[in-house]
């Protein structure tokens, strides 16, 4: 009967502490992405929902005159995705140089195809503008319908898994101790 409000008062104080320290402050986005990864469809929304705010940032600052190295470098920082900033810096750096943007994508595979394909295809600014929008659009809806699929599908995973946890735990706590006593009642 004691033993019952132990454990929710062990992760109560755990949390508290781990408050205090600060270190629940010091998430950055490198970390959470290593915990979203593990979560199924959380990754592909995360990835959907940078993309569409990456595309949607870069169309606006385009549209208001920036020029395409910074506007780029600016849209990544946006998006606050630490593979994404860098592959925007590095994309940046190489269109100041005056390399060709078709040919600054190779190590920077963070930046989805898409975007990667309508930065590189040399497009007017009006043209650009408008497939960014439109390509935002089309990862924002990505997003959300993979949301929705989760919201439908990740409660029955979760039931399933609960369920098979407890009957494991219920079948070696009822079948472990009896396999003992019969074995010492065989004279084994």
């Amino acid at each position: 009967v004691y033993w019952g409000p132990v454990v929710p008062a062990v992760l109560l104080l755990a949390g508290l502490i781990w408050l205090a320290s600060g270190r629940a402050s010091a998430l950055e986005p490198g970390r959470i992405d290593r915990m979203v990864k593990y979560v199924p469809w959380a990754r592909g929304v995360l990835i959907s929902s940078r993309a569409s705010g990456f595309a949607e940032v870069l169309a606006l600052l385009i549209e208001h005159g920036v020029p395409l190295p910074e506007a780029v470098a600016l849209a990544a920082s946006a998006t606050g995705d630490p593979g994404l900033m860098a592959a925007g810096q590095e994309i940046a750096s190489a269109i100041q140089r005056g390399d060709p943007l078709r040919g600054t994508f190779g190590p920077a595979r963070v930046v989805p195809p898409v975007l990667r394909w309508l930065m590189g295809s040399g497009q007017e600014q009006a043209a650009l503008i408008s497939a960014l929008r439109h390509a935002a659009e089309t990862y924002r809806r990505r997003a959300q319908n993979q949301a929705t699929m989760a919201r439908a599908v990740l409660p029955t995973m979760f039931l399933v898994l609960i369920g098979a946890v407890v009957t494991l735990f219920y079948g070696l706590t009822l079948f472990v101790p009896m396999t003992a006593l019969l074995s010492n009642l065989s004279g084994e």
